[in-house]
């Protein structure tokens, strides 16, 4: 009976802090956004000693930024440990940054892409598109582009902008991917990923986007506006299924 008690106890004292934690984590949140730094390192200080993981993550990205503080990436990084230990995504995420530039910690190509792998496998299509980066400039050994490329497209589908920048002028250039559609142009493909970082106001090349929308029909550029609405809007992350592939 009274250990019945007291776990109730414990049960609504662990549920009373994470809907107290979430609240005060979304103001420390907006606190960043609005420039009010010491509001927010003071609130998720607080809460990160408490071990909220997200918490974890937005103030180690403080101390990295150097957003109210002396830039401190070596303060950083127990605290994205202790998030990833959560299985927290962007904790990966920032993880594998700090070891690509050896920023706060000694530089290791190895751990830098274990932590874009889990990031990514967990679904975050930044983490890929900074693993296939590595992979492109041959940061790892040996370079892998045709890896590389299909991680862009991955991640481009998931909605990142940067992918599809990235991922256009190979297309334009070589071809298509395994996985794409073979009986669409090569050319429409590559429309289409351009026309995907445009939605998200990237600075696309405008010499590559007018020579591909003078050789294409209107109708080739339609079908590239809609395979970019269809393909590339990431409403369907297709970053778990990748991995589930390759």
């Amino acid at each position: 009976m009274i250990m019945a008690t007291h776990k109730r106890i414990f049960t609504f004292l662990f549920l009373s802090f994470f809907v107290m934690g979430c609240a005060d984590y979304k103001e420390a949140r907006q606190a960043r956004k609005d420039g009010d730094y010491q509001k927010a390192l003071t609130q998720l200080t607080e809460l990160s000693e408490f071990g909220h993981a997200p918490s974890q993550v937005e103030l180690a990205r403080m101390y990295i930024r150097g957003e109210g503080i002396a830039k401190q990436p070596e303060k950083a990084l127990p605290l994205l440990e202790s998030a990833a230990a959560k299985g927290e995504k962007k904790a990966y995420f920032e993880l594998g940054r700090l070891y690509e530039r050896g920023a706060g910690t000694r530089q290791n190509t190895t751990l830098a892409i274990e932590n874009y792998r889990l990031a990514a496998k967990a679904g975050y299509p930044q983490a890929a598109f900074y693993w296939a980066r590595m992979l492109e400039r041959g940061k790892v050994t040996p370079r892998d582009i045709p890896a590389a490329m299909s991680l862009y497209e991955a991640s481009a589908r998931a909605g990142y902008s940067r992918a599809a920048l990235a991922l256009a002028p190979y297309i334009a250039e070589r071809g298509l991917l395994p996985d794409m559609d073979h009986s669409v142009d090569k050319d429409i493909y590559a429309l289409a990923l351009y026309y995907a970082a445009l939605v998200d106001d990237r600075e696309v090349p405008s010499n590559a986007l007018n020579d591909l929308e003078d050789r294409l029909s209107e109708a080739d550029r339609k079908k590239a506006l809609s395979i970019t609405e269809t393909r590339y809007s990431g409403t369907n992350s297709v970053l778990p299924s990748y991995f589930l592939r390759h």
